[in-house]
C-alpha cells in the first residue's frame, strides 16, 4: 500500500468516506466500506501496515516487517 492518509482533513470530523486508506482497500479488494474497515484493523494488528508519526500517513510494510 502506498503512503495514504486515514484522516486527510483534520479540520473536519473523521469520516470513513474521506479516508484514503479505506478507499484504497475498497478499490484493491472490491469490498464494501465495513469490510474495508475490518481489513484495515486486521492489517494494522498483523503489522502489515504501519503509521508514520513523521508524515501522519499509513503505508504497507513488505513481508510484515517495519
Amino acid at each position: 500500500m502506498p503512503p495514504l492518509s486515514h484522516w486527510p482533513d483534520r479540520s473536519l470530523a473523521y469520516d470513513d468516506d474521506r479516508s484514503e486508506v479505506l478507499a484504497h482497500i475498497r478499490e484493491r479488494f472490491g469490498v464494501p466500506m465495513d469490510m474495508a474497515g475490518r481489513i484495515f484493523r486486521y492489517a494494522n494488528y498483523k503489522k502489515v501496515i504501519r503509521f508514520s508519526r513523521d508524515t501522519s500517513l499509513w503505508c504497507g510494510v513488505k513481508g510484515g516487517r517495519p
